[in-house]
Order: structure tokens, then C-alpha cells, then sequence
């Protein structure tokens, strides 16, 4: 079970959906609303959280210490990071849960596959792509991009045209679309 961080104890956060619903947690740290280390350790060590799932964005540091932390405390390091995704897994993480692979499994599924391999110009050149891909979807207005990734599962026909519009995101300007679309094809 994801927990979304909010406001408050994180621990006790924990603590309760844990004690209410007895399933293996998965804590989450986002960029909204990043989680201090001292707390983010004690989390970390929840006997219910089997692992963290890191969404920082921007923040290098974070990110490599949240990696630690979670692999310090024997739970399962995921990266969420999918501006920075090549190096989150040079940093230590175990799995990935990122919002790229929803529209673009193939292109996220090398550089997992490039990684366990021993070919690093390989993982450069799928880490380059995906990296690419990434700078085109996730963007300002951040909110966007349900509505990128809903654009590029369309181009790959993984679902209709008709579902392929977010009514709750931020609206993007048609414009975008090529770019987002080129971006996934190189």
C-alpha cells in the first residue's frame, strides 16, 4: 500500500495505516512535500514499510540520502525519479515506480534492462533517452504531465484518443504535443 505523505508525524502516520489495515506499506517521498531525514529514517524502520518510493524532482541530495536511508534500513529502495532515473539507480535503488513507464514501458524498461547488463555506453545511451523524455514530460506546469503521458499512450496505442485528456490537469496548449511526441521517438 502507497502511503502519500501529508502534514505531521510520518511515523504515526505510518503507525496507524499499518495497525488499521496490516499491509505492507510502501512510504513515499515527494517533491511537495519532502521528508526530513530524522524522520524519513524512523519511517524507514516501520516493521510495516517494505520499502520507500522516491519522487524528489529537482533534489539531487535528497534523493541519494532517502536511498541510503531506505537501504540502511533493509527495505526496498524505489525510485520515483523520473528526472533523474539512470542515476537513481547508480545511487542505489532496487525497483522503479515512476510515472513515465505508465506511457512509455519500453523506453523505461532499457535502461532497467541496460543496468543489470554490463554495457555501460548501453545504459548511457537508454538513460540518455529516457532523460530526454522525461525533460519533455516533466516540465512546468508539473501538473501537466498526467496530460503528457496520457498524449504519449495514446501515440503508442495503449489507449483511445478519447481518453486521452486529463479534465483535472492544468491544460496544456496544443503546441506541446509534437515536442512531447518527438521527444519519445528519439
Amino acid at each position: 500500500m502507497l502511503v502519500f505523505p501529508s502534514p505531521g508525524d510520518r511515523a504515526a502516520l505510518h503507525d496507524e495505516v499499518w495497525t488499521a489495515a496490516g499491509l505492507p506499506m510502501i512510504a513515499f517521498d515527494l517533491y511537495t512535500a519532502p521528508c526530513p531525514p530524522a524522520m524519513l529514517r524512523e519511517v524507514v524502520r516501520h516493521p510495516g514499510v517494505a520499502g520507500l518510493k522516491t519522487a524528489l524532482l529537482s533534489d539531487t541530495m535528497g534523493c541519494q540520502e532517502a536511498i541510503a536511508l531506505t537501504r540502511e534500513a533493509g527495505r526496498l529502495a524505489i525510485t520515483g525519479e523520473d528526472r533523474m532515473f539512470g542515476p537513481s539507480l547508480l545511487w542505489g535503488a532496487e525497483g522503479a515506480w515512476v510515472g513515465i513507464a505508465a506511457a512509455s514501458v519500453p523506453t523505461t524498461a532499457a535502461v532497467l534492462r541496460a543496468f543489470r547488463g554490463d554495457d555501460l555506453r548501453e545504459f548511457e545511451r537508454a538513460s540518455a533517452r529516457l532523460d530526454r523524455l522525461a525533460a519533455a514530460t516533466f516540465t512546468a506546469p508539473m501538473e501537466g504531465y498526467v496530460q503528457r503521458m496520457l498524449w504519449l499512450a495514446e501515440a503508442e496505442g495503449l489507449i483511445p484518443a478519447t481518453h486521452a485528456f486529463d479534465p483535472h490537469g492544468p491544460g496544456l496548449p496544443d503546441a506541446e504535443r509534437p515536442g512531447v511526441l518527438a521527444a519519445a521517438s528519439t
